[in-house]
């Protein structure tokens, strides 16, 4: 009988990753990535590459909230309704966050962006994009706390290398307690936290949904319907509920290399120390407030 044990391979790939980064980024990530983005190249450029008329919609959160996951299920609901999906934020990424700075750029702005046909993101902080008020906007965030918890596994171990920023960036986490990375990372994702609130969340917006992803972990259903409902991608019922039927989750075990190694709300309490949790409740508390955190 053939052996049932696992494929070398993932244990070569990590091996690869963990002793040459730059190597394995130059060697193995750019490449598979160089023909990537062709829509998003032609969008920048000013080309109207949709054929639908469906409001446009802006996926808006903070990284460690899922938002991959919720990328996935706005993209497969998006392309239901012939919507077209750009993700500049990934293809800038791969320039070593270089290319962050056309946001700053009216003339590229008002090209990069239309208010028909489009579902733009996900953006993992804020962008002034003109007229936003004509898009429909999802907002998805994630107690900080847990947020900080979070990112310090994903930068010391699990997010691909897929610059040069973030290989420094794991080589800095690793030399660091995650109390010294949350309390390093804090004000940054405080500034980030307090921007959306500005932006976003002031004064009523009925163009902008704020959803937590506490709620899409304690009741996935109806998470999806008020999202789906919000963005107006609640056209095919089938489609929702296969949705539905497919979440999982479960975490059978914590792996720090592991993209989603724990998804239960709260884990800043039982991997931070008492004191750097109350410098994060000190520093947060209007943030926390604001959203219901406790």
């Amino acid at each position: 009988m053939p052996s049932k044990t696992a494929s070398p391979f993932p244990r070569l790939q990590r091996f690869a990753r963990e002793k040459y980064p730059l190597l394995w980024l130059n060697l193995a990530v750019k490449p598979r990535r160089l023909f990537s983005f062709r829509n998003e190249k032609k969008a920048m450029k000013g080309a109207d590459i949709s054929k639908s008329e469906h409001r446009s919609i802006v996926f808006f959160s903070v990284n460690k909230s899922a938002t991959q996951y919720v990328n996935g299920i706005l993209k497969t609901l998006a392309e239901n309704e012939k919507m077209m999906h750009l993700n500049y934020n990934s293809y800038f990424s791969l320039s070593n966050n270089a290319k962050y700075q056309l946001y700053s750029d009216p003339v590229f702005m008002e090209k990069a962006f239309k208010d028909k046909g489009y579902l733009y993101g996900p953006s993992g902080g804020w962008i002034n994009i003109p007229d936003i008020g004509k898009y429909l906007v999802l907002l998805l965030l994630r107690d900080p706390r847990d947020v900080l918890t979070s990112s310090y596994f994903s930068v010391a171990y699990s997010h691909e290398l897929i610059n040069r920023t973030i290989v420094n960036s794991r080589q800095q986490a690793r030399q660091m307690t995650i109390d010294e990375f949350a309390l390093q990372r804090m004000e940054p994702v405080k500034k980030t936290y307090d921007t959306y609130c500005r932006e976003l969340l002031s004064e009523r917006k009925p163009n902008v949904l704020l959803m937590k992803y506490e709620d899409m972990v304690s009741n996935f259903s109806d998470w999806l319907d008020r999202i789906a409902a919000h963005l107006e991608l609640n056209g095919n019922p089938a489609l929702i509920q296969m949705i539905k039927d497919q979440a999982d989750f479960t975490v059978a075990e914590q792996n720090v290399y592991s993209h989603r190694r724990q998804v239960t709300p709260g884990d800043h309490k039982r991997k931070l120390k008492a004191e750097t949790i109350n410098i994060l409740n000190d520093t947060l508390h209007p943030i926390l407030e604001k959203l219901g955190y406790d």
